[in-house]
C-alpha cells in the first residue's frame, strides 16, 4: 500500500500547497484545468459494455444437482447500469415525507459514488431464478451460490488525474433501502482483475473529464449463501459492485489513497448528493454558504416559495399538486415532478454544518411510488360460466405493475348425441397377431386373435386452459384485440405457464405503454359456447402388445355436442414496485 503523501510543492517543503476542497488536487492546478478549486469531486466509474452476470447454484455433495442461471443484459438496459444509489435513496426519503411517516431510510454515504449495478433482473428473470432455487431451503445439502460478472469498466471525472490503479471492490446487492449490501467476502476479491489477470489501471492525460479507454473486467466470488439468490428472486434485488478504494496519481506526480481522501472530505466539508433527470452526483463543498447559492452555482437559478422549499430550478418547475394520491390521482398526476430537499433544517436558506450532508432530487411521482412496494388493489374472482369470460382493467396508473394469476379448466359436455357408423376400417395389430388387412365392422368389432375393441365410455372431460395465445387483449387503442405475444405490452416478460391450467401474466404500465395502449384493457377468453367433441375406439390386445391403430380416421370416432363450461379463478395484484 502506497502512502498518502498528498500534493506537495516539489521544491520547497516549507511551502504548503493549498487544497481547499480536499480532493488531492492543488487549487492552482484545478484553476488551470478549469475545475472549481472549492468543490471537491473524485473519479467515478461506470459500465460501458455489459457482457453478462452469471449465477450458478452449486451442490457440493452432488455436482450433478448443481443448477446454472445466466442473465444477459440487453442493450436497452445499459443506461440503468450507470448507477449510484443516490437517486434510490432520495426517492425513498421523498416517499416517507409524502406519506408522513417518521421512518428514516438509509442516508447518503460518500461511497455511494462507487456503487455500480451489474444486473437488471426483471420479473421473468426473477421467476426463472426462483424455479431453480425453490424448495431447496428445507434441504440440508451444502448448497451455495457462485456469482460471476463480465463487463467493461470506464472511469470519468478524471481532470487532473493521470492514473488510477490498485482498484479494490466488494460484490453484493442493491439493498431494499437503495444502498449497497456486501456479500462480506472482501478477502476473496482484494483487487479488481481483468480477464488477462492483469490489474486494472486507467491512464489519462488529466486534461479531460473522462477516460475513453475501458478495461474488460471479470468479477468472481464463490460460495455465497443461497439466501442471496432467494432475495434476488423474491425481492427483485440486483447485483452490484462497490469500489471501496484505489490509488490515484495526479498530473503533478503525487499519489493519494481514495478511501483516506474521501473520508477526509466528508468529515471536514459539506457533502451534496444531487439527482435530476440528467443524472446523479456527489460532491464536497468547502464554502460556508446557503444551499440556495450552492444549487444556483451547480444547477441554475433557484426559485423558492419564501419558506425554504424549492419551486423551480433552471426552468424545471415542481408540477405536482399535493397531497400526492398515488393510487387515485391518475396517470397525468403520476407524471408530475417535484423538487425535494433534505438537509438539517430542510430549507434552502440553511447553511450546512461541516460534516453534514444535503440531498436534492427532482423526482416524478411514479418514481416516488415505486421506491417502496405499495399496493394499489388486490382481488380474486371465481367464475363458472357457459359463455366467454371477460376480465376488465380500468384506470391504470403510470408506474404500476399488474400481476395476474389464472387457474382453471374447461369442462366438456356430457355426451348427448352419438353419431355411429357401420363402415369398416383396416385394423393394424401388433406382434404378428391379427391380419393387417382384416376388415372390421365397427358396430360389431372382431373378437378374434384375442383382440378386444370397444367404444371408450366418457361422460365428461376437463382440459386445462387454452394457450394464452388464444386469449384476446383488447385495449382502448386496439379495440379489436392485439397479439398477446407483443413484447411492448408485456414489457420484457411473457405469459408464463406455471403448470397445467395455471398461468401467470405481468404487465408493467410505463409511459410508453400508456401512449401505445391507453389506460385500460380487457382480457377475453374464447367465447365458444357450443362444442363438438369426438371420441374414438379404444382397443386392447389380449396378449398385452398394446393399442390397435385404426387407419381410417373418418370412421373411428363419434361426436357429442353441448355447452362448454369454464371454471376460472383469477388473482390480481396491482402495485407500485
Amino acid at each position: 500500500m502506497e502512502a498518502d503523501v498528498g500534493p506537495q510543492s516539489g521544491d520547497d517543503p516549507d511551502v504548503e500547497v493549498k487544497d481547499t476542497d480536499l480532493d488531492a488536487l492543488p487549487d492552482e492546478l484545478e484553476v488551470s484545468l478549469g475545475r472549481d478549486p472549492l468543490t471537491g469531486r473524485f473519479p467515478g466509474f461506470k459500465v460501458s459494455n455489459f457482457r453478462e452476470s452469471k449465477i450458478t447454484i452449486w451442490n457440493f455433495e452432488d455436482r450433478a444437482l448443481s443448477k446454472g442461471f445466466i442473465y444477459n443484459m440487453r442493450s436497452d438496459y445499459f443506461k440503468d447500469l450507470s448507477y449510484t444509489p443516490v437517486r434510490d435513496k432520495i426517492s425513498k426519503h421523498a416517499y416517507e415525507r409524502v406519506v408522513g411517516t417518521s421512518r428514516q431510510p438509509q442516508g447518503i454515504s460518500p461511497y455511494d459514488l462507487g456503487v455500480i449495478k451489474l444486473s437488471n433482473f426483471n420479473i421473468k428473470t426473477q421467476l426463472n431464478l426462483n424455479e431453480h432455487i425453490k424448495n431447496r431451503f428445507n434441504e440440508l445439502s451444502p448448497e451455495m451460490v457462485k456469482f460471476e460478472s463480465r463487463f467493461f469498466l470506464s472511469a470519468y471525472n478524471m481532470k487532473g488525474i493521470k492514473k488510477i490503479s490498485n482498484i479494490k471492490v466488494e460484490l453484493g446487492l442493491v439493498s431494499e433501502d437503495g444502498g449497497f449490501e456486501s456479500f462480506g467476502y472482501t478477502e476473496n476479491i482484494p483487487n479488481l482483475l481483468s480477464t488477462s489477470r492483469q490489474r486494472v489501471a486507467f491512464n489519462s492525460t488529466g486534461e479531460s473529464e473522462e477516460v475513453l479507454s475501458s478495461s474488460e473486467i471479470l468479477v468472481l466470488i464463490d460460495r455465497v449463501d443461497l439466501n442471496f439468490a432467494r432475495r434476488i428472486s423474491e425481492d427483485g434485488l440486483d447485483l452490484a459492485l462497490k469500489v471501496v478504494d484505489f490509488t490515484a496519481e495526479t498530473v503533478s506526480g503525487d499519489r493519494y489513497q481514495y478511501s483516506k481522501k474521501i473520508n477526509q472530505a466528508s468529515s471536514n466539508l459539506r457533502m451534496f448528493a444531487i439527482s435530476t433527470q440528467s443524472g446523479s452526483e456527489i460532491f464536497f463543498n468547502s464554502r460556508s454558504e446557503t444551499i440556495q447559492k450552492t444549487l444556483e452555482r451547480e444547477i441554475g437559478e433557484v426559485r423558492s416559495d419564501g419558506e425554504g422549499s424549492i419551486i423551480e430550478i433552471k426552468n424545471h418547475p415542481s408540477t405536482t399538486s399535493f397531497p400526492i394520491l398515488f393510487e387515485d390521482g391518475g396517470s397525468n398526476h403520476m407524471e408530475g415532478m417535484s423538487w425535494f430537499l433534505f438537509s438539517e433544517s430542510g430549507s434552502i436558506s440553511d447553511v450546512p454544518n461541516i460534516g453534514s450532508s444535503v440531498m436534492v432530487g427532482y423526482l416524478r411521482n411514479d418514481e416516488i411510488a415505486k421506491s417502496v412496494e405499495r399496493l394499489i388493489q388486490a382481488f380474486q374472482e371465481e367464475r363458472k360460466e357457459e359463455v366467454g369470460t371477460v376480465f376488465q382493467f380500468n384506470n391504470l396508473s403510470l408506474g404500476e405493475t399488474i400481476e395476474i394469476d389464472i387457474e382453471g379448466s374447461l369442462t366438456r359436455p356430457i355426451i348427448n348425441n352419438i353419431v355411429q357408423t357401420t363402415a369398416s376400417a383396416y385394423v393394424w395389430t401388433c406382434g404378428g397377431y391379427g391380419n393387417p388387412g382384416q376388415i372390421a365392422d365397427l358396430m360389431n368389432p372382431p373378437m378374434s386373435q384375442n383382440l378386444n375393441i370397444r367404444w371408450r365410455q366418457i361422460e365428461y372431460k376437463e382440459d386445462p386452459l387454452p394457450d394464452p395465445l388464444d386469449l384476446k387483449i383488447k385495449t382502448i387503442k386496439y379495440p379489436s384485440g392485439i397479439a398477446l405475444s407483443r413484447e411492448d405490452f408485456w414489457q420484457g416478460t411473457s405469459p408464463m405457464k406455471l403448470n397445467e391450467g395455471n398461468w401467470r401474466l405481468y404487465i408493467q404500465v410505463t409511459k410508453s405503454f400508456l401512449g401505445k395502449f391507453g389506460d385500460g384493457f380487457k382480457l377475453e377468453f374464447p367465447e365458444k359456447s357450443i362444442g363438438e367433441f369426438y371420441y374414438g375406439l379404444m382397443s386392447h390386445h389380449g396378449n398385452g402388445c398394446g393399442k390397435v391403430e385404426f387407419h381410417n380416421p373418418e370412421i373411428k370416432k363419434y361426436k357429442s355436442e353441448g355447452f362448454i363450461t369454464r371454471d376460472l379463478k383469477i388473482s390480481v395484484n396491482r402495485l407500485f414496485r
